[in-house]
Order: structure tokens, then sequence, then C-alpha cells
């Protein structure tokens, strides 16, 4: 009977030690699905691999998280003020902040058209570009690539996935995308 009771306290002893893990979300999306992607530790917004001037402005993010802007100069390529948007538009998703799990993530694919699925996103930049030969106003789009929303500490992070391509139009002819640029970033809400 000792035998028996040692037996089972030593098992139970080893089932509570044994570590749930549902418990540890650091390494996985909202869907529990294992990934590598580890959020970045510091803030950067990139058009054409050039970094943004620094500046008070800081980024903007609502409430439900599903809709992050900035606004941010890029003197080194001749560009005033330039202004970024990843937003969800008139799907479930538009709760991202209650959809991303505290110390987790969730990956959401870039969609260019007006419709988004439930999990996708748009993301947009504008330029304001000085150079002569080339001055004007730019609106780009990124092609395709998906975007990754954290959440720590309660603040969500937005990552795209690697340096996004994007077409463009020049203003005023908004209908041809007949320009190309590409984006990087990865900014925290403050």
């Amino acid at each position: 009977m000792k035998k028996i009771l040692g037996a089972a306290s030593l098992l139970l002893a080893l089932t509570a030690c044994k570590k749930n893990s549902s418990d540890d979300t650091s390494r996985t999306d909202g869907n529990n699905n294992s990934g590598s992607f580890s959020p970045p530790t510091t803030s950067y917004w990139k058009i054409k691999n050039a970094d943004h001037m620094a500046s008070a402005d800081g980024v903007q993010v609502n409430l439900s998280g599903s809709s992050m802007g900035l606004a941010k100069r890029f003197d080194a390529l001749g560009y005033n003020y330039c202004h970024l948007h990843a937003f969800f538009s008139g799907n479930p998703e538009s709760q991202v902040r209650a959809a991303v799990p505290e110390g987790g993530y969730k990956a959401y694919p870039i969609t260019r058209t007006n419709y988004t699925g439930p999990d996708s996103i748009h993301v947009e930049f504008s330029v304001d570009d000085m150079n002569s030969a080339s001055q004007g106003n730019y609106f780009f789009r990124a092609t395709g690539g998906r975007v990754y929303v954290s959440k720590h500490n309660g603040k969500l992070r937005y990552t795209s996935d690697g340096t996004l391509q994007a077409e463009g139009v020049k203003y005023p002819n908004m209908q041809a995308y007949s320009y190309t640029s590409n984006t990087s970033f990865s900014l925290v809400q403050p």
C-alpha cells in the first residue's frame, strides 16, 4: 500500500511540474500557431531603405487597434512630411487590440483592394517629394506581404514582414499606378 501511495504521490508531483504549453503565448500568433516571429525592440520606419528624420511626431493608434499612423520627414530622400497608415476596414478584425494576445502576435496578410477579408490589412503611405526632377505628391499602397501585430504590456506594435513593395500614383493622375517604392517599419504605440 505504501508503494502505491508513493507512486501516486510521485505521479502527482510530476504532473504538477509539467508546464502547460497554452500558458506561453510569446512565440505563438493569436491562433496559437507556433511561429518564428520575434517583435523588434526598437522602432523604425524606412522608405527606400532610408530612415526618417527625428521629430516629436509620434505613432497614433486608435482605441480598437484597427488603425496605426505616423508622419515623418525623409530629408535624405528629399521628402517633406510622409504619412504611413496601416488599417483594417469593414471586417470583424476591427477589434485588433482584443484579438492579439498579450505577449503574442497575429500575422495579417496585406490587401490592396477596397474590401478586406476577416484577416487582412491595408498599408499605404504618401510622399511629398521636394526634388526638382520628381517634385509632387505621391500615394503608395503595399502590393503584398504581411504585417505582424504584437502586444506587450498592453501596447500594440505593427511590424512589416521585411521590406514591402508598393505601387503608387502621382497627384493629380490618381488612376495610373505607374510608380514604385518600398517601405519597412516596426512601430509601437506610445
